[in-house]
């Protein structure tokens, strides 16, 4: 059941209008459940993007100590724009969860704002996590490779995946977490209305 089909259910007094309504302890475990699936998979998300960065430094990690100085720069780049990722994540999963025994309304409040945070980090994921992360590998490319063929092909593929990434965290944001959010406050919103 899905937090729409429950609203429906909750406001309506059942299944075909005249059944239980649903109860509140019931809405409650319904938005403990999703919260926590959605909270395993911000983890997840999390802890891969973390890994990423660090297999990628390892591999980089030789250009720091013999590689040419704008080499060593770029990588310096990528070293700070994976800390910022890592650090950006952690501080947008660290609203704690409603605890099980919490009001509903509580549980709600909670779960918005946990999901408001994950909105504002994707929608400014440019700034923070694409620009940083595709400029400093178009620098270590340049400064090995040279300005050249290679350097021009390989910074327009870098643009074009870096627009991909873009376009799928809005995606993300006006398919997934936008409608959520507001599931979550229009539920919240008929419970303190009555």
């Amino acid at each position: 059941m899905t937090l729409h089909d429950a609203r429906r259910l909750w406001a309506s007094g059942g299944a075909e209008g005249g059944g239980p309504r649903m109860s509140e302890a019931a809405m409650l475990q319904l938005v403990m459940e999703r919260s926590s699936r959605f909270q395993r998979a911000i983890r997840r998300r999390d802890l891969l993007e973390t890994a990423a960065g660090a297999v990628g430094l390892l591999l980089l990690s030789p250009v720091l100590v013999r590689g040419p100085w704008l080499a060593r720069g770029a990588v310096l780049l990528i070293a700070l724009a994976v800390a910022v990722v890592v650090l950006k994540l952690a501080r947008a999963r660290r609203l704690p969860p409603a605890r099980p025994d919490a009001p509903l309304a509580q549980a709600l409040r909670a779960e918005s704002a946990r999901v408001g945070a994950q909105i504002r980090l994707l929608e400014s994921v440019l700034w923070w996590y694409i620009a940083p992360l595709t400029l400093g590998p178009i620098l270590l490319t340049a400064s090995i490779a040279g300005l050249s063929r290679y350097t021009l092909a390989y910074s327009l593929f870098a643009a074009a995946f870096a627009a991909g990434i873009y376009w799928l965290n809005q995606w993300t944001v006006a398919r997934q977490l936008r409608p959520r959010k507001e599931e979550l406050d229009d539920l919240l919103a008929r419970l303190e209305n009555g």
